[in-house]
């Protein structure tokens, strides 16, 4: 089955991603990982939004609270190669995923478009 990466653990381009940012209210790392996330998406040029979790609501699927937060996933794959700990809520012990975990996840950097516009990357769905 392909799930959208290679061999490699890299993105392909053939489908776009599925992005969620996974986290709670008073989090330290949260905002970093957005920004983070917002960064990577604007530098692709990526016309690509995110889904946000709110780890401590109930509208959240019982297989996302076994993540800490923050946690970025792509196609449900944590960008940091870890899975869940399923200890519970919890912030992560290492902190926000960094922009080269997020991007090398995602297939990598690309330049800026050339067509002078902002990206219309960093929109995201909240819960």
């Amino acid at each position: 089955m392909n799930d959208g990466f290679s061999e490699s653990g890299v993105r392909s381009a053939a489908a776009p991603p599925k992005i969620e940012l996974l986290y709670f209210e008073g989090c330290p790392n949260a905002p970093r990982a957005r920004e983070n996330l917002r960064s990577v998406l604007e530098a692709m040029g990526a016309e690509l939004s995110w889904r946000e979790w709110d780890l401590l609501s109930d509208s959240t699927p019982a297989g996302l609270r076994a993540f800490g937060s923050p946690t970025v996933l792509i196609d449900g794959m944590d960008v940091t190669g870890r899975g869940g700990s399923g200890i519970g809520v919890a912030c992560r012990a290492d902190g926000a995923p960094s922009v080269e975990q997020i991007a090398a996840k995602l297939g990598g950097l690309r330049a800026p478009r050339s067509d002078g516009r902002s990206p219309a990357g960093g929109v995201h769905d909240e819960l």
